[in-house]
């Protein structure tokens, strides 16, 4: 799967935020905002990261649902910057359609490039990292909360590129 959510698993939360909340179009939320008369229940939906995956999953849902949502668009493809968070998703969404055999890949690489740098990983995640984020499996909070928390930047970057090889 592409994206943390499954077109079902969205298609689940609109129809729950159409039951529970008010969802306004952009134009009414912004609107709304800009004079101060947003209700506690009035919601926009958001997709951030520039994603081509929660375009692919979202549209024909918000498209189902007769809604419309916000794309935030990252400036750096403006700038003619690669944003290897998509190239990423992208690649994992391609070869490796089970999360899981990502994840058992993903910690080979760590250990041929970082040897030893996964030991304790398992041990020391704290089993409430993202545990309202229902979607994700445990194997893929414990990847996040390696990817933020244990890996920086480059070190994700060197891995992926790895993989990618």
């Amino acid at each position: 799967m592409p994206g943390s959510v499954s077109g079902d698993d969205l298609e689940k939360v609109v129809r729950w935020l159409k039951r529970n909340r008010v969802i306004l179009e952009p134009e009414e939320f912004l609107d709304g905002l800009n004079r101060d008369t947003l209700g506690e229940k009035h919601v926009v939906l958001s997709f951030d990261d520039t994603l081509r995956c929660q375009v692919d999953i979202a549209a024909p849902v918000l498209e189902s649902e007769n809604l419309k949502a916000v794309f935030n668009v990252s400036s750096s493809i403006f700038e003619g910057e690669l944003i290897m968070l998509e190239i990423y998703a992208r690649f994992r969404a391609k070869f490796f359609p089970i999360f899981e055999d990502f994840w058992t890949k993903f910690i080979e690489v760590v250990d041929e490039v970082f040897p030893g740098k996964s030991q304790g990983w398992f041990d020391d995640f704290p089993e409430q990292w993202l545990i309202d984020r229902k979607f994700y499996s445990r194997d893929q909070r414990i990847f996040r909360y390696v990817r933020d928390t244990r890996l920086s930047q480059g070190e994700y970057s060197l891995i992926m590129n790895k993989m990618i090889e």
